[in-house]
């Protein structure tokens, strides 16, 4: 998610956050059980908990998702709804009503005597945004009510509103407005109401948020007394891969360009910018907009016109998407990130190799930031890899995560830790970050964790470029220092056997590496001794012979690197059950890894020193 999408995001929610307080209530919206995703043709069966009963049945009708025109009232104790808003059940202990009390609600006002405390409602949900309208107040000195109450009041200043140390004296409240201002004095058990309604009544639009059965919220828009209704989609955030659904819940046989609105329209994408709703004829109505499955999305509904019909509901994605991968012949990448925000999920996420004429630049960048007495950084102990987020296939623009931290793990497919930079022990790797800042290249070193046996180095960070990945151990070797068989042999020393062409006529319980494997007799084995003990992994570029076999081993962690011709001519069958064979790697590569093995010994070197 790009920082302006971001901004977006918070600006709305910021602004919806405002408008619920402005209007001075403590108040939810209502409860909206709705099944989201539903497929193509089902209908979506929409209900309103009022706290006493389901208003919708499956497959009830648009009137009854929604209040009456009347907005009657109800008690705030019993949890349920009063026009749009809902009111919260009091906790026992707070102040409420005094039973001995009484309230009028008559044609011209609210009246009431012998309360200390009392709500009156206010419903602007069919009030015009340029209609205004004030409350009067009349009552104690003691009275403590919200001020704002004082002011020229809006369509926002619909909501609960509480009247404090009444000390059971006389009050009156009563609402002034303009002339084509309609006003109404409603009265449920008690709990008077103002509905407050501009003079077109017969036309009203307004937004509401709904709450589904996951708890998501969603900006709908709602109206009645229209045959159309147009509502605009601000798409300029959605990536080009999401997609989301619009639905019009109606008793109404509504349209969309022809399609049954009511169950709904599917498979909706950036390009989709406005629809029009139709066949309406004046019922009432609830229109929204859902994510399609596997994603995620935020709306904010807007009346844009009450007199000619028109919304806009602006959507914005929402990341998901906390796991990335890239996979090629020779590794497998796998990237975690801690915020699923932190990445759009349509990034593509790539990791390539650098070729020997860029990675001189670097090797020496990193040898310029080394210590004299540290290990040097050359071709033959380091892997260089470019590691990045991009906007697309293209990779014209790099992304960063924007927060959090990623995970990367590298799954080195031809055993490169080993074979290629003639790491032995897990401590012998170190992982750098390179950061180049225009021609200033610096070096980091990262925390990281390797097993030169399971070929895996994973590591932790906050941002991408380039990343060296170091056997650091010395294979320096002066005149008359002592060495051992491993400073010697280097990553052979991970083989029983390597050789350019290996010829084998009887059993062997250790792993080999050979550009040829020849093999006879009905005894050419492998492994048949060694019981459940591993004896590690095969390298065999091409085999002459059709009886070789793998007669026992630890199970699948047991891999045999060849290619599809060598794998032929094993004895058929009989490697099955012990071994995995492996014949994704290109034969010239298989070539190449025993060439890394049998010259990177240190024979030559120690010869030369002796």
């Amino acid at each position: 998610m790009n920082r302006k999408n971001w901004l977006k995001k918070t600006i709305a929610m910021l602004t919806l956050i405002a408008t619920v307080l402005e209007t001075g209530f403590s108040s939810v919206v209502p409860v909206f059980a709705s099944e989201l995703l539903a497929e193509e043709g089902e209908t979506l069966d929409v209900n309103i908990d009022t706290g006493d009963e389901v208003l919708a049945d499956e497959g009830g009708s648009g009137d009854d998702l929604l209040t009456d025109e009347t907005s009657e009232a109800a008690a705030p104790g019993s949890d349920d709804v009063i026009g749009d808003i809902s009111v919260d059940k009091p906790e026992d202990g707070d102040i409420g009503p005094v039973k001995s009390g009484t309230i009028d609600v008559t044609d011209s006002g609210i009246i009431g005597s012998g309360f200390d405390f009392i709500s009156v409602y206010i419903n602007t949900d069919n009030l015009a945004n340029e209609d205004k309208f004030s409350v009067r107040f009349t009552g104690p000195n003691s009275a403590v009510y919200n001020p704002v109450l004082n002011d020229e009041l809006d369509k926002t200043n619909g909501g609960r509103y509480n009247f404090e140390n009444l000390g059971g004296s006389d009050f009156s409240i009563r609402a002034i407005s303009e002339d084509n201002v309609i006003l109404s004095y409603e009265d449920n058990d008690g709990y008077p109401v103002i509905v407050v309604q501009s003079g077109n009544s017969d036309k009203m639009l307004t937004t509401k948020v709904l709450t589904a059965v996951d708890d998501t919220r969603i900006s709908a828009v709602s109206g009645k007394g229209y045959e159309s209704i147009t509502v605009k989609f601000d798409t300029e955030d959605l990536s080009d891969k999401e997609s989301f659904k619009f639905y019009v819940e109606s008793e109404a046989d509504a349209t969309v360009d022809g399609k049954d609105a009511v169950a709904g329209i599917i498979g909706l994408t950036k390009a989709d910018t406005s629809l029009k709703i139709e066949d309406l004829e004046g019922q009432s109505f609830v229109a929204y907009v859902a994510a399609e499955e596997g994603s995620e999305i935020e709306t904010v509904a807007e009346i844009t016109s009450i007199e000619d019909g028109t919304a806009l509901i602006d959507i914005n994605g929402v990341a998901t998407k906390r796991v990335y991968e890239y996979e090629d012949n020779k590794v497998y990448v796998r990237t975690t990130l801690e915020k699923a925000d932190a990445i759009p999920d349509d990034a593509y996420f790539c990791v390539t190799p650098l070729l020997e004429e860029e990675a001189d630049r670097y090797l020496e960048a990193l040898n310029s930031n080394r210590d004299e007495d540290t290990t040097e950084y050359t071709a033959e102990n380091t892997l260089l890899y470019d590691i990045a987020f991009y906007t697309d296939e293209s990779r014209s623009e790099e992304i960063e995560p924007e927060e959090g931290s990623v995970t990367v793990s590298f799954e080195f497919k031809n055993d490169q830790l080993a074979g290629d930079i003639g790491a032995e022990y897990s401590d012998d790797i170190v992982v750098t970050h390179i950061k180049e800042d225009g021609s200033q290249v610096t070096a980091e070193t990262v925390e990281a964790d390797a097993s030169v046996d399971g070929g895996v180095v994973e590591f932790t960070t906050d941002s991408f470029s380039l990343y060296a990945i170091t056997n650091i151990r010395d294979t320096i070797i002066p005149a008359g220092q002592a060495v051992t068989y491993r400073d010697v042999l280097m990553g052979a020393v991970n083989y029983g056997l390597v050789g350019n062409t290996i010829e084998l006529d009887n059993h062997i319980d250790s792993n080999l590496a050979a550009k040829l494997l020849k093999t006879s007799a009905d005894n050419a084995t492998q492994g048949q001794y060694t019981g459940k003990q591993n004896p590690g992994n095969t390298i065999i570029a091409a085999h002459q012979g059709s009886k070789w076999h793998i007669d026992s081993a630890n199970g699948k962690s047991f891999v045999v690197y060849t290619t599809p011709e060598a794998k032929n001519s094993f004895k058929d069958g009989a490697w099955k059950d012990y071994a995995v064979i492996d014949t994704s790697i290109p034969k010239d590569n298989l070539v190449d890894m025993v060439d890394k093995l049998v010259n990177g010994t240190l024979s030559a070197e120690f010869a030369s020193n002796t």
